[in-house]
């Protein structure tokens, strides 16, 4: 980044702070380069460290040698008590009195995993993703929309029944409860320490039931699509300039007397009630530094009913609780994680509790960039170097670090597997999503359509050691996974099945593939955290370790990628990498068997902008091309660690093609 960059910024931060209300508690540690002695001046954003690169590689692959403790940092833009910036004064799941500004938004995607006892075919989907964004109408007025899912198969025992959900009426996997929210300013004190807010909510439903006895004979179901339940909260919170801030929240809950959304009154002659409820809520949060969040909040339900004691099956009482920690990756993103026993964020579903099974949990918030008062917030707590090098890694979609802000990546593959590729964009340095698809030939190996996101927590090339990120994908398998799920190649040619798509309502994944019809169309959910380091002469390494869960078998793969990029000479590497499944349950399928194989590819990728006399933008990395040799069933984090049927070898190329915004 050059000197004239550096100064802009600082004018940016500078016009960002004049822009903010005049205040004592307001100060240049919130736009300043961090220093805990709190000694900096807005000069401070010229000092530059020296930066040296070497272009080895050309476009491809540049590296930056800087003294990370030398760079300029920033803050978030801390306006005082309540009114403080978003990420560090909203990380407790319990809505609190602050109140975004007119115009910002906030976006949220929150995870939890419960952990009931009994096997994956048991249990099912047991995961419970929810998303959700919130608007400043006014600087007094907000509004927030939570789509959130709740334990698909659960509570499944209920006394001397099993209650589940169903698809006979349409209920889906994803978003079963929706909640519209609104929150109104009603009074702050003079200093702006103490904020009161009023909270009306309406919550919706969708979610099917069936009651069934021990022997599975169905004997009562329907639905709560019908139903709106009316909520109402007071939270009252204190913040000071030290980081602390403590909510009070009176709550009111209208639930019907015949179920709480997700659980519902069995059919006995005294099934007892739910109905409407009435409790105390509080949180506390606390940040010992500008990037982590301490936080909890817990729900006392002083009348009403707000869970089951799964034993008798009755409803009952039961305190709901989160707590958890947040890191701040930038003034824009921050990732939490946690543990909870509630079932959702907001509305009666935040007051609705597990009284048995706790949930581990995690959750991304995003200040998007699309409204003037969200692009006050800068990107980075520090300058870095602009624009980010390249991180070369191997022929999977998603290995190496983040791509850059506004950048737009394609991936296309073709060979003997099939059709592979990938779009991937980054809303921030580090923060991209994405979406990709592996369409593969044959009858041996299923194909996979799914969406994904990944964080960057460490850069090389801003000084950390290495660069870390952590990525989460959730895809749909065709119908061909029951092979695999089955151990046996022909599985889905003797049931005399035809490849289907990836219709997300279909519900037929059973465990082990089941014994006949299309039980291979399963959810894919992966987490891996890429490694990835570069030394000076161009030559890069990278270590991906990956799980992979599928839908109503648990973990399928489990293990790691191991690769190195090397510069033959300049715009052109040699790709080498090799894998290795630590599960114990086989990643290939061959015969009538899973039998573990080490995934390989070996190939080469050249940057052939300059030949053909493009001239790329610095931001990206050129257009390349590559050709390989694999044992691999395909790109996506589970196919990578998949071999293909037999051990087959493919042969492969593929196009890499960046547009920057």
């Amino acid at each position: 980044m050059t000197k004239s960059a550096i100064d802009k910024e600082a004018v940016s931060l500078q016009k960002y702070r004049q822009s903010m209300p005049s205040t004592s508690a307001y100060d240049l540690r919130a736009i300043a380069p961090y220093n805990p002695d709190h000694t900096n001046k807005i000069s401070d954003f010229t000092k530059l460290p020296e930066l040296s690169q070497t272009d080895s590689l050309g476009a491809t692959t540049r590296t930056a040698q800087i003294n990370n403790q030398n760079l300029p940092s920033t803050q978030p833009p801390r306006l005082p008590g309540v009114r403080g910036d978003i990420l560090r004064s909203r990380a407790t799941i319990l809505t609190t009195a602050h109140q975004l500004q007119q115009d910002e938004v906030l976006t949220f995607l929150r995870y939890r995993q419960a952990l009931p006892s009994g096997t994956a075919a048991e249990i099912g989907l047991t995961g419970q993703p929810t998303f959700g964004f919130s608007w400043g109408v006014t600087d007094n007025l907000e509004l927030t929309l939570d789509a959130q899912t709740i334990d698909n198969s659960g509570p499944v025992e209920q006394g001397d029944f099993r209650a589940q959900r169903t698809t006979a009426t349409g209920s889906g996997n994803f978003f079963q409860e929706f909640t519209l929210q609104g929150k109104q300013r009603i009074w702050q004190n003079s200093s702006g320490s103490q904020a009161l807010s009023g909270v009306f909510a309406l919550s919706r439903g969708v979610r099917s039931y069936r009651f069934s006895d021990k022997n599975s004979v169905p004997l009562s179901e329907g639905d709560n699509k019908q139903e709106i339940i009316p909520s109402l909260e007071f939270p009252f919170t204190y913040s000071n300039d030290g980081g602390f801030q403590f909510t009070l929240s009176p709550k009111l809950i209208f639930l019907p007397e015949d179920n709480a959304l997700y659980f519902r009154r069995p059919p006995v002659d005294k099934p007892g009630s739910f109905g409407t409820m009435m409790g105390l809520a509080a949180g506390v949060s606390f940040s010992p530094n500008y990037k982590l969040v301490l936080w909890g909040d817990v729900f006392f339900p002083f009348f009403g009913r707000n869970t089951i004691e799964r034993r008798t099956g009755l409803p009952a009482s039961s305190p709901t609780f989160n707590a958890g920690i947040r890191y701040l990756i930038n003034p824009r993103l921050s990732a939490d994680f946690f543990i909870s026993n509630a079932l959702g964020n907001t509305g009666a579903l935040s007051a609705i509790a597990d009284k048995e099974f706790v949930s581990l949990g995690g959750s991304l918030t995003y200040i998007p960039s699309f409204t003037a008062a969200n692009r006050k917030y800068p990107k980075n707590f520090q300058a870095t170097l602009q624009p980010p090098p390249h991180t070369p890694a191997g022929f999977a979609f998603f290995d190496g670090g983040t791509i850059p802000n506004q950048q737009l990546l394609s991936t296309i593959q073709g060979s003997s597997q099939g059709i592979l590729t990938a779009l991937r964009y980054g809303l921030l340095d580090d923060f991209e999503v994405n979406i990709f698809l592996d369409a593969i030939s044959g009858k041996e190996d299923e194909s996979e359509l799914g969406i994904g996101t990944k964080i960057r927590f460490l850069h090389q090339a801003d000084g950390d050691p290495l660069t870390l990120s952590a990525l989460f994908t959730v895809a749909r398998s065709n119908n061909v996974l029951v092979n695999f799920l089955s151990e046996n190649r022909n599985e889905f040619k003797q049931r005399k099945l035809k490849k289907r798509g990836f219709a997300l309502s279909n519900e037929v994944c059973s465990f082990d593939g089941g014994v006949s019809g299309n039980d291979g169309e399963c959810l894919i959910v992966t987490i891996s955290t890429p490694i990835h380091y570069q030394f000076k002469n161009g030559i890069a390494l990278w270590l991906t370790p990956t799980l992979g869960f599928v839908q109503r078998n648990g973990l399928e793969i489990g293990g790691f990628n191991l690769g190195a990029a090397i510069p033959l000479w300049e715009n052109l590497n040699l790709i080498a990498e090799a894998g290795w499944d630590m599960t114990g349950k086989g990643n290939a399928i061959v015969g009538s068997d899973r039998e573990t194989i080490i995934p390989w590819s070996l190939g080469f990728r050249w940057n052939i902008s300059s030949f053909f006399g493009i001239i790329s933008p610095k931001e990206t990395p050129g257009l390349q091309v590559e050709a390989y040799v694999t044992n691999r069933v395909g790109s996506t984090p589970f196919h990578n660690m998949r071999v293909r049927a037999d051990n087959d070898l493919a042969v492969g190329v593929g196009l890499l093609f960046p547009i920057q915004f």
